[in-house]
């Protein structure tokens, strides 16, 4: 079981490593920015991500996106979730990367409320099926997104 465990670890650094692609997104924002658009918001679906992504993490990011405008259109129009692409290579990222300890690609979903937040990292189940097995990632995110929305 130790084995399992300790290769998939490795396989999802090596994974993380070798993530390229000359795709940049157009939704990246910076703190600033994304401090001013999440503010209100009860839910944040920040997906964060370098310069070089490779297909799993471009499908991450489409996916969520996908998801959020067929299930969650009127609640991210209405300011109750915002979806924000994060680049963690821009340097103007860099106090929102450390406060949610990110060096690359991660997934995350954060629920603010009361002035408290609670996070759910998806990273892994972006990693392990946002490509591969799209219904299922999207299915994850919609019953994580759902449980905050309660």
């Amino acid at each position: 079981m130790k084995t399992l465990t300790y290769s998939l670890i490795l396989f999802g650094a090596l994974l993380l490593m070798g993530c390229e692609s000359k795709t940049e997104s157009k939704k990246s924002t910076d703190i600033d920015s994304l401090t001013q658009s999440v503010s209100l918001a009860k839910i944040q679906v920040m997906y964060f991500h370098g310069d070089r992504r490779c297909p799993s993490c471009i499908a991450i990011g489409d996916e969520t996106g996908n998801l959020l405008k067929a299930n969650f259109d009127a609640d991210v129009k209405s300011g109750t979730i915002a979806f924000v692409e994060i680049n963690v290579d821009d340097e103007k990222n860099a106090k929102l990367a450390e406060k949610y300890q990110v060096a690359g690609s991660a997934l995350l979903v954060v629920k603010t409320e009361a002035g408290k937040e609670e996070v759910t990292d998806l990273t892994g189940d972006g990693f392990k099926l946002a490509m591969n097995m799209p219904d299922m990632f999207k299915e994850k995110l919609k019953v994580t997104i759902d449980n905050y929305l309660k």
